[in-house]
């Protein structure tokens, strides 16, 4: 029996995927299928395969990660920090901010001061709607760690539930905010949980009546807004994970405290098919 690569399960996987695809556009539209998969699409079987084969062969070959158990590997942050005595004089004020007046985000700014641009925008806005933003902060702290629990990011989990029970909820309400019904959340924060988990697992396929409801509490000034900060959370949830950004040690020290695990105990229900 030949060895099987996961370049031949890749190409399996996604012949399957496409000619479904395929046959599915074919029912609805009432064009034959034509050509065969391969010959139609040949962009994804030629350059997604090269990147296939390209982390086989990193995964298989020395590599600094090679040696290292998974937990050592989620340790070691993948960008250095960017020196603070580098850091653009008008962007000084900003980096202040967000890693002492806001909490304690050194480790995500050091890193984002990469890119002048993207702090000075990401991290301004923030701080704008700090401000100037039209939502209760309860209910932006409870949409962030909803879309945080969704894509298991600790770093914001950590950051955005301490800041929850500093705003009056348990940890209890933290740790399964996935819950169906969480303790501690009227109708209105319940509302802003299914919204954020619906942007955050499938924006595409939101019915009608959640913005009928949303339109109840909120202007729409305000459902933009949050769905921008849902957004905008998603993003930093994929740079902390991808970069493997490290929680900083006041911050660990900060959960404990509170009781906030990292953890999500539930994925609950389907808030987009309740009855």
């Amino acid at each position: 029996m030949r060895n099987i690569k996961t370049n031949d399960i890749f190409e399996l996987v996604m012949t399957r995927i496409l000619d479904k695809l395929q046959k599915n556009f074919s029912l609805l539209s009432g064009k034959p299928l034509g050509k065969d998969i391969k010959q139609r699409h040949p962009g994804i079987f030629g350059e997604v395969k090269k990147q296939v084969a390209a982390n086989e062969r990193h995964s298989l070959t020395g590599n600094r990660w090679g040696d290292l158990t998974l937990k050592e590997r989620e340790k070691m942050a993948r960008i250095a920090d960017f020196p603070v005595e580098q850091i653009a004089e008008e962007l000084k004020p900003l980096f202040r901010k967000f890693t002492l007046d806001y909490g304690d985000f050194t480790n995500q700014a050091g890193v984002l001061a990469h890119s002048p641009a993207a702090f000075r925008h990401l991290y301004g806005l923030l701080d704008e709607w700090r401000d100037h933003g039209t939502l209760p902060r309860r209910l932006v702290e409870i949409a962030v760690v909803t879309a945080s629990r969704v894509n298991e990011c600790d770093y914001c989990v950590g950051h955005h539930g301490a800041a929850l029970v500093d705003l009056g909820l348990g940890p209890e309400t933290v740790n399964g905010i996935l819950e169906m019904e969480p303790p501690g959340l009227d109708d209105r924060d319940l509302l802003v949980r299914d919204y954020a988990r619906l942007v955050a697992e499938r924006a595409w396929g939101i019915r009608d009546q959640v913005f009928s409801d949303l339109k109840k509490h909120f202007s729409e000034q305000q459902i933009v807004e949050l769905t921008i900060r849902i957004g905008v959370t998603i993003l930093f949830n994929k740079l902390n994970q991808a970069l493997q950004l490290d929680m900083e040690d006041s911050v660990s020290a900060d959960m404990r405290s509170k009781n906030i695990t990292a953890e999500s105990f539930s994925s609950g229900g389907d808030p987009g098919n309740k009855a």
